[in-house]
């Protein structure tokens, strides 16, 4: 099971999991604006939630905050996704 931020422990969901995800997506909101890309929570076609990062008019959705970690972890260099 991936790490997301802390967002899971070998234990399962932490008990402040709701404020640590929020923690998490702000947090990567901040590293996207220093790499020039803002980071929007969004839905997919389908309702489900998402993650819209653009840049320059272009936008790639993202299904989670893992997703979004590993684009971050290319774009931003590594080590700067988390």
């Amino acid at each position: 099971m991936p790490v997301v931020f802390g967002i899971r422990g070998p234990g399962g969901p932490s008990v402040d999991a709701p404020r640590e995800a929020e923690k998490a997506l702000r947090t990567m909101q901040a590293v996207a604006a220093l790499a020039g890309y803002e980071l929007r929570e969004t839905t997919d076609a389908r309702g489900a939630p998402a993650y819209a990062i653009t840049r320059w008019n272009l936008a790639r959705v993202l299904p989670d905050l893992g997703a979004v970690e590993a684009f971050l972890e290319r774009v931003a260099g590594p080590g700067r996704g988390s």
